[in-house]
């Protein structure tokens, strides 16, 4: 009881001792006049005032300083897991606090494991297992230990996590693990990856999912804006926390009482992480590729999907597609499958505020492309083939089976503290429920928005052996939003492309129209006054002629048997991606002729540049409801 003592005391005295290097380690001071009041009085306070709610195998506890806790007991487990779950992460912050909760949450983890380390203290490494990791929302510190050690893990969280102390050193100890940290990730193939997926994925929003920060950021953060930033987010009340393993759930009330009940909460408000802006939706398909030693070539094609707060019932539908594409037996797996692919994994990875849905590809080298293309295609037109009665009752029924299993399993409290928002906890022990409610209709409507509407990109890790054995870099070549940027450059009098650059971004430009076929381009060409006046190609001439829209908008060119500098440029371009395959209502071409001053002006305006434009691939609202006319 001593330690229950010095806890409240540590409280009332508003934490003004000073902590050297040992956390828990509390000053006597002014120790007499408090015994009486901590013994008699606030053990009763604090039983009197805490909301216990028992819902299945999985008691609910409130303290009265907000802090919710979920206790699960589990007899069979041979330890018990302790998290403490901080809501903040790099979504919450702005561009000048960027990487700060990664930051705060490495201070913090290197005063748990020297803590730890130490060997001072009941609870040492030998006999408590400690982790901590940042997310995009959340930042989570675990301890694993015995039974017996439980009330002394409460004390180190109430002390090294909600009480901690930040000074200068610790901060600039923990910027340049992470300077480190954000170079080595530049040479680990799987964090190129995931940064990569997330820049195309998210594009001008893919800073607020980049829990690392920015470099000249970190090396600028003050001392005050990183003591400001604990005390607002490491709070009782914008924190949750699980109790899991072989406990008593009455005993784990009666420490969580006796420990955390008075921890202080600040002003901050939680709820106003709910005015969040939202992540913007993805405009194109992309594809990348990294080098890497994997053995086996895989293919990762990512959508962006709905956020259980920000679309909750949009994400119920989410959780059935995703069951229903794991099915061995649906006919996308089996073509797959008849194709030699090795693995096709559907994944719906689900945050508060953002949603990515996966699918994991390992296609045979033999129709390596002809896989991915399938998928690609099949996943386009969901709500025509997959999506039925059969199909969901099967889906539902799995489901079913599956969230039954992890309900008795030491994760189901953490899958409910992840989707628990404010002070609504309701979200995953409604799941069942709700995704068992969702009709064909809905799931049509949500294979549409999420799928036929919405563009992807596709990643691909590849050794290098393979890489070049399957002729990669031609038929998958890498192209992003860049695109929109091509400038082709020509030499004087010259209307064709010349130059590695220029037939690589020709070649990109082709790939970027047949993945996004819902996207136009109109190539705009450019010359100058210095150049001739007048360009031959009887080929150009030809295929103007057999398109009934450009003679329309052009009808004396053929007639005159020669072009302007600028429109001859600009129709080779249009030519090369009409002979491979792009339908003729997606090109389009301008003109121009500029005046120069001077030899670099003149070399400048010797260029073709594109418009891209998207159209929605929306079926009448006749087709939707009722399928194709039958002709």
């Amino acid at each position: 009881m001593i330690i229950s003592v010095k806890r409240f005391i540590h409280n009332i005295n508003g934490d003004k001792f000073v902590i050297k290097n040992c956390i828990s380690k509390i000053c006597g001071m002014r120790l007499f006049r408090f015994v009486v009041f901590a013994l008699f009085i606030l053990p009763f306070c604090s039983q009197a005032q805490m909301q216990a709610t028992q819902s299945d195998n999985a008691l609910y506890i409130k303290l009265t300083n907000a802090l919710n806790v979920v206790v699960m007991p589990i007899a069979w487990a041979p330890s018990v897991e302790i998290t403490v779950d901080v809501k903040t992460g790099s979504i919450y912050e702005g561009d000048s606090v960027n990487g700060m909760a990664h930051l705060v949450q490495s201070i913090i983890a290197r005063k748990l494991n020297a803590y730890l380390q130490s060997g001072n203290h009941s609870i040492s490494s030998a006999n408590t297992v400690f982790s901590s990791s940042s997310t995009s929302e959340r930042t989570i510190f675990k301890l694993i230990t015995s039974n017996s050690n439980v009330q002394a893990c409460l004390v180190l969280i109430h002390d090294s996590i909600f009480r901690a102390k930040i000074d200068q050193p610790e901060v600039d100890t923990a910027v340049n693990l992470i300077l480190d940290e954000i170079e080595n990730n530049k040479h680990n193939n799987t964090r190129v990856f995931e940064s990569k997926m997330n820049r195309l994925l998210y594009t001008q929003d893919h800073a607020r999912l980049e829990i690392y920060g920015m470099s000249e950021q970190l090396k600028a953060l003050a001392l005050k804006s990183v003591v400001g930033f604990f005390k607002k987010y490491y709070m009782p009340n914008n924190a949750l926390m699980t109790v899991t393993g072989p406990v008593i759930a009455t005993t784990i009330e009666e420490q969580l009482g006796t420990v955390l009940t008075y921890l202080p909460n600040g002003d901050f408000n939680p709820e106003t992480i709910s005015k969040i802006n939202g992540l913007r939706p993805n405009a194109y398909t992309t594809q990348f590729v990294v080098e890497d030693t994997i053995s086996t070539p895989e293919f990762q094609i990512c959508w962006q999907f709905p956020g259980m707060l920000t679309n909750k019932n949009a994400s119920y539908p989410a959780y059935l597609i995703t069951t229903m594409l794991n099915d061995r037996n649906n006919f996308i797996q089996v073509k797959a499958a008849k194709l030699g692919c090795k693995k096709f994994v559907a994944q719906y990875d689900a945050n508060n505020f953002n949603g990515v849905f996966r699918i994991t590809l390992q296609p045979s080298k033999k129709n390596f492309f002809n896989t991915l293309q399938l998928v690609v295609d099949e996943m386009d037109r969901l709500n025509e083939t997959l999506v039925n009665d059969v199909m969901m009752s099967a889906a539902k029924l799995q489901f079913k089976k599956d969230y039954l299993t992890l309900k008795k399993t030491k994760e189901y409290p953490a899958s409910v503290i992840k989707a628990w928002a404010f002070d609504n906890e309701s979200y995953f022990p409604e799941l069942l429920d709700s995704v068992s409610a969702v009709g064909v209709r809905t799931l049509r409507n949500f294979a549409v928005d999420y799928f036929t509407q919405s563009p992807h990109v596709t990643g691909l890790r590849i050794n290098r052996s393979d890489r070049q054995e399957l002729k990669i870099d031609s038929l998958f070549p890498e192209v992003d939003q860049s695109v929109k940027k091509y400038e082709f450059k020509y030499r004087p009098n010259i209307t064709h492309l010349e130059g590695e650059e220029n037939l690589t971004m020709q070649q990109n430009l082709l790939q970027w129209l047949l993945i996004n076929n819902d996207v136009s381009v109109q190539v705009n060409g450019f010359s100058d006054e210095h150049e001739y006046n007048r360009a031959y190609d009887d080929s150009v001439l030809r295929f103007i002629d057999s398109i009934p829209t450009f003679q329309k908008s052009i009808p004396d060119i053929v007639k005159k048997k020669y072009l302007k500098p600028a429109t001859m440029r600009a129709m080779k371009i249009v030519k090369y991606l009409y002979d491979h395959g792009i339908a003729p209502d997606r090109l389009s071409g301008t003109s121009m002729m500029y005046k120069s001053a001077n030899k670099q002006e003149e070399a400048d305006n010797r260029k073709c540049t594109l418009t891209l434009n998207i159209y929605l691939k929306s079926p009448s609202v006749f087709e939707y409801h009722y399928g194709k006319k039958k002709e």
